[in-house]
């Protein structure tokens, strides 16, 4: 009789032992799900974040492009700034160029500093920012310029987009 009992006892045991193990298993497997969520869920978030960043660059291009008023400097700026957020080359290169030429011919603007993508360097607030910006603008021309291949008139047009800009931003860059 005494035998009976400690094998119910032992098979109580085990038994708990055993139910134990799989609720630890048991969260295991949530917790993994939960990561795996986690990580979806924040891919999906990026990829649509980039997705409306880069709608509304196209956009603001579209505009741009459409009418001949020019752009106040601050908006090229907040442009410039979303677009090298989440720049990737090939995805983002014809942008990267509209930005360019967006950024030239605010250069070509007559009497109106509000336009003058450079009057951004004399405020206060923006200074460290569009230097940083600026700095980012002719890392990513000196590359596409090293990747280049001038074959065709496309290429041409975009070596007449990226040569100014690295040349007019590298000259306000040295100090004298």
């Amino acid at each position: 009789m005494f035998t009976v009992s400690q094998t119910s006892r032992a098979w109580f045991i085990d038994r708990a032992r055993q139910a134990r193990e799989e609720r630890l298993v048991q969260k295991e497997r949530e917790r993994a799900a939960i990561g795996i969520q986690a990580h979806v869920r924040s891919f999906l978030c990026r990829s649509r974040l980039q997705r409306e960043i880069r709608r509304e660059i196209d956009e603001f291009f579209k505009v741009d492009g459409s009418g001949s008023s020019k752009r106040s400097a601050l908006c090229v700026f907040k442009i410039a700034r979303k677009l090298l957020f989440l720049f990737r080359i090939k995805e983002d290169n014809e942008r990267f160029e509209k930005l360019c030429c967006c950024i030239l011919s605010s250069m070509d603007a007559e009497n109106d500093p509000k336009v003058w993508y450079v009057s951004l360097a004399l405020s206060k607030d923006l200074t460290l920012l569009w230097i940083k910006q600026i700095k980012d603008i002719l890392r990513y021309c000196c590359e596409l310029l090293g990747q280049l291949k001038v074959k065709n008139n496309k290429t041409k047009y975009t070596l007449c987009i990226w040569v100014p800009v690295v040349y007019i931003f590298r000259v306000l860059m040295i100090p004298s």
